[in-house]
């Protein structure tokens, strides 16, 4: 998980510095390992970014009329290594992202682009550098997740936001310009009250530009799933709270679910549409008796690394 945040201001804006120190507070939370901003100074891209957290970086530098902001938590490339925090730079391109890819040395050879750092989120900027609006039948081949925003060097006056699928993106508007974020509190916090909500669906392309949206349309979507289908070992992902099940409920194509009165355990080895339907009967099986638990922990990439979703009932 990380946080992106970012406007797109007409000129008089009132308090574009405090607005940028606000988003990026907002959405520290998000991610502590590193912070970064990218603009265009002058006409002159500007980016500045430090492998600390937002509340300690250096917020004098803030207040341009255009700024896409980032924090990080970090899970591929070292966050000492300042190349592997956001921004992330490529040729013509500064590129923020929110959500994770797998497999990504392998889809950068089969997209053909090199990759010069540890971090995979440059994978999605490397694409854009070579293909640039015209990349989503690449980006549609990455496997994973991602709501990425970036300024291109040849077009100082728009910032390019896009909904890739499975990571939020909130978008607001009001009398001084649009707002995006990872969260609703940011979106709110930049713009120093209310906004008008607007709608970017997963698959979709937003152009700002002079603090407007000059577009909105269907562009690309990361493959979300795929990897899901490969030989990958997802036994990791075992829930449960130490309780030895004791009744199977059901079993289908290497996927599991098992209860006792005090836990029931779902272990995801098939599509996650299998998974769903099994949990979902699962849980009707057992509304009325003795579920009030439900752990989904789901490995992030091929390494012992895991995410965990806890629901009482």
């Amino acid at each position: 998980m990380c946080g992106i945040a970012g406007f797109s201001l007409i000129e008089g804006t009132p308090n574009t510095r405090e607005r940028s120190i606000r988003g990026l507070l907002a959405i520290e939370h998000r991610g502590t390992d590193a912070t970064g901003v990218a603009t265009f100074v002058n006409g002159e891209p500007w980016y500045c970014k430090a492998a600390v957290p937002a509340s300690q970086f250096d917020t004098n530098i803030l207040g341009e009329r255009s700024m896409i902001m980032h924090t990080r938590y970090a899970t591929t490339g070292s966050p000492t290594n300042n190349d592997n925090n956001h921004p992330i730079i490529t040729k013509g391109v500064m590129g923020v992202h929110n959500g994770m890819l797998w497999d990504h040395r392998g889809s950068a050879r089969e997209a053909g682009v090199s990759l010069e750092y540890e971090v995979d989120s440059e994978l999605l900027f490397r694409i854009i550098s070579k293909h640039g609006l015209e990349s989503p039948d690449a980006l549609s081949e990455v496997e994973g997740d991602a709501t990425i925003a970036w300024l291109d060097v040849n077009e100082p006056n728009k910032t390019f936001v896009a909904a890739l699928g499975g990571r939020p993106l909130v978008v607001g508007s009001n009398r001084w310009g649009v707002y995006f974020a990872s969260t609703q509190d940011a979106v709110n916090a930049m713009a120093m009250g209310g906004t008008k909500s607007i709608h970017v669906p997963d698959g979709s392309l937003m152009v700002l530009e002079d603090g407007e949206v000059k577009s909105i349309e269907p562009w690309a979507r990361l493959n979300e799933g795929a990897w899901i289908r490969r030989s990958v070992n997802r036994s990791l992902a075992d829930g449960g709270v130490g309780y030895s099940p004791s009744t199977s409920v059901a079993g289908s194509g290497g996927t599991s679910v098992v209860s006792s009165p005090m836990h029931m355990q779902v272990r995801f080895n098939s599509t996650v549409e299998q998974s769903y339907e099994l949990l979902d009967m699962a849980c009707n099986r057992m509304q009325s008796e003795y579920l009030s638990l439900i752990h989904i922990s789901e490995p992030t990439r091929r390494t012992p690394i895991s995410y965990a979703v806890f629901c009482l009932k």
